[in-house]
C-alpha cells in the first residue's frame, strides 16, 4: 500500500476567496500542481479532506466541482494522478436528516448543533482521520479562522505534522502556524506549499548528497 499525505483544508479563506466564496479555476489547477508536487518529493497519494460548517448540499456541489477539476488535472498532468476528495465535513440543515450513503460516504455531518462554530467538530474530523492513518508520511492542515485552531493543534501534535495559513488568517492561527504567507486566500496556500516542496525537495538533494560522500 502505497504511503499517504492527510491534507486537511478549510473552505472560506484558504480554497475559496474569504469575499465572495468563489475560487479562480487557474489558480486552483496551481494548487493541484503542488499537491502533485508533495506526492512526487514524498513518493506518497495526497488524500483531501474537506472540513467546513457549510451546509451539507453547498458541501455536495463543492466535492462534486472539485473533483471535476482533479479530473481536469489528472488528463493535463499524467505524472502522478490525484485522488478524488477524500472526506468532507459539512452541517445539516435543520430539515435534513443524514443518510449513511449520503453523496457516496464522502460528507459526514457535523454535530448536529454547532455552538462553537463548528471548532469542535474539525477536530473531532481531523483526530479521527489521524487515528485511522497513523503512519502518513504528512499531515497538513490549511486553514485561516478560529474554529480551526483546536483541528490544528492536533495535527501539530504530530511529529510530522504542519499548519499552513494565509495572510488573511486570524491573529490567533497565525501564531501558531508552522508558515505564514504574506498573499492572502488560495494564492497565499499555493505559496505556502511551495515553500513545503522546496523544503523537501532541498531534504531530499542533501540526502543524495551525503550519500555520494
Amino acid at each position: 500500500m502505497k504511503s499517504v499525505i492527510l491534507y486537511f483544508t478549510d473552505l472560506e479563506g484558504t480554497i475559496l476567496r474569504e469575499k465572495d466564496g468563489k475560487y479562480d479555476p487557474g489558480e486552483l489547477q496551481i494548487f493541484l500542481q503542488q499537491l502533485s508536487d508533495l506526492q512526487e518529493n514524498l513518493d506518497a497519494k495526497v488524500k483531501i479532506n474537506i472540513v467546513s460548517p457549510v451546509f451539507m448540499e453547498h458541501m455536495k456541489r463543492i466535492v462534486n466541482r472539485f473533483n471535476i477539476e482533479i479530473a481536469k488535472f489528472n488528463r493535463t498532468n499524467r505524472k502522478t494522478d490525484l485522488d478524488s476528495i477524500n472526506a468532507a465535513m459539512a452541517s445539516l440543515d435543520s430539515n435534513q436528516y443524514f443518510e449513511q450513503d449520503y453523496t457516496y460516504d464522502v460528507i459526514e455531518p457535523f454535530p448536529h448543533i454547532e455552538l462553537d462554530g463548528g471548532e469542535q467538530g474539525k477536530s473531532q474530523h481531523v483526530n479521527n482521520w489521524i487515528k485511522a492513518i497513523p503512519n502518513a508520511k504528512l499531515y497538513i492542515y490549511a486553514g485561516n479562522g478560529r474554529n480551526d485552531i483546536l483541528a490544528m493543534k492536533k495535527v501539530l501534535e504530530q511529529p510530522n505534522g504542519i499548519v499552513i495559513c494565509p495572510k488573511n488568517s486570524r491573529t490567533e492561527v497565525k501564531n501558531i502556524a508552522t508558515v505564514v504567507s504574506d498573499k492572502e486566500d488560495l494564492e497565499g496556500i499555493i505559496n505556502n506549499l511551495k515553500l513545503v516542496n522546496k523544503s523537501l525537495k532541498k531534504t531530499h538533494e542533501d540526502h543524495d548528497d551525503d550519500e555520494r560522500e
